[in-house]
């Protein structure tokens, strides 16, 4: 029987960019959804979801995945 909650080793620095996915993830669920007006409040649940949608482009997870330069 295999463990599911073991990983296998990935490349590069996927913990760290995984830790910072999760941390977005919680603020912006935390800070919840804009309702368009300009407001502090809503300043800052836009900038929590750039934040969180910048992590996930293809790029960053890319970067994400790939081993560090150096590394070899």
């Amino acid at each position: 029987m295999t463990d599911t909650n073991t990983q296998p080793e990935q490349p590069g620095h996927t913990g760290d960019w995984l830790d910072e996915l999760i941390a977005a993830a919680m603020k912006c669920d935390r800070v919840g959804v804009s309702n368009g007006s300009d407001s502090p409040e809503n300043r800052e649940r836009c900038k929590a979801r750039a934040h969180l949608q910048s992590l996930t482009t293809p790029a960053a997870i890319l970067r994400a995945t790939q081993p560090e330069a150096g590394s070899e």
